[in-house]
C-alpha cells in the first residue's frame, strides 16, 4: 500500500515528530494502546506513553518481510509495572491476541496524527519472553501472522478414521472411506504420472515407464 500523501509530505519536512504506536487487543479483555512518546490520537483512539495496568512501550524491533519459507514476525518489548501485568500478558488466553504496529507523524499542537498512519504489522501474539533487569522486568512479545501458521508442520494430522474421531468424536464420515493413503496435493496440481497404461492381464492394469517400448 502506498504511503499516504499527507503523511509523506510531513515526513519530508524539515522538522517532524514521528512515533511508533502499538495496539494489543487482549483476547477477552482490554485493548492496550501504547506509543513511543507523548500522546497521539489515531482515528478515534488515544495512544499514550503509559498504560496504567500494562506499563510502557519499551521498543519495537525492525520489522522485515519474511523470506526463504519464513513469514513476517515482530518483536515488541513492553515494561509491565507489576507481576499481575506480566501474568496477564503471559496467560494462555492472551495467545492469539490481535497486534497492530503503526508508524506515523504527530501534530504536536493538537496531538493528532498527520494523515493516515502507516501500518507496519498486523498479526497475533505468539508467545512472551520475560527478561529480568536490575530493578525491573521487561517482556518481549513475539508476534506472528496467519501466513506463519500455514507454514507450520502438521505431521500429526492424519486422514484416517482414528485421527478424525480424536477431533470429532462419534463422527463416522471416514469409517468406511477408502483410498485414504492416496497423496493429496494442496495448492498444487497433481504431477503427471511417470508411467503410461499398458495392457490388462487377467483384469490387472499393467503400467510401463514413459518412453519404454
Amino acid at each position: 500500500m502506498a504511503l499516504d500523501a499527507t503523511l509523506k509530505t510531513a515526513l519530508e519536512g524539515a522538522s517532524v515528530t514521528t512515533f511508533t504506536a502499538v495496539s494489543i487487543a487482549i483476547s477477552g479483555g482490554a485493548t492496550i494502546r501504547l506509543v513511543s512518546g507523548g500522546t497521539v490520537v489515531i482515528g478515534a483512539n488515544t495512544y499514550a506513553t503509559e498504560d496504567a495496568t500494562y506499563g510502557t512501550l519499551g521498543g519495537v524491533e525492525t520489522i522485515t518481510d519474511g523470506a526463504d519459507g519464513q513469514a513476517t514476525r515482530a518483536t515488541i518489548t513492553v515494561l509491565p509495572p507489576t507481576s499481575a501485568a506480566i501474568a496477564a500478558l503471559a496467560a494462555a488466553t492472551a495467545q492469539g491476541s490481535v497486534v497492530i504496529v503503526y508508524k506515523g507523524a504527530m501534530d504536536t499542537a493538537t496531538g493528532l496524527s498527520i494523515g493516515t498512519v502507516e501500518t507496519l504489522f498486523t498479526g497475533e501474539l505468539d508467545y512472551p519472553r520475560v527478561m529480568v533487569r536490575e530493578d525491573s522486568y521487561a517482556m518481549a512479545l513475539e508476534c506472528g501472522t496467519e501466513e506463519g501458521r500455514l507454514l507450520e508442520p502438521n505431521e500429526e494430522r492424519k486422514l484416517s478414521d482414528a485421527f478424525h474421531q480424536t477431533a470429532w468424536s462419534g463422527e463416522l464420515g471416514l469409517e468406511f472411506a477408502t483410498r485414504l493413503v492416496r497423496k493429496i496435493y494442496w495448492r498444487a496440481t497433481d504431477p503427471a504420472s511417470s508411467a503410461i497404461k499398458g495392457p490388462r492381464i487377467f483384469g490387472v492394469q499393467i503400467n510401463r515407464p514413459t518412453g519404454a517400448p
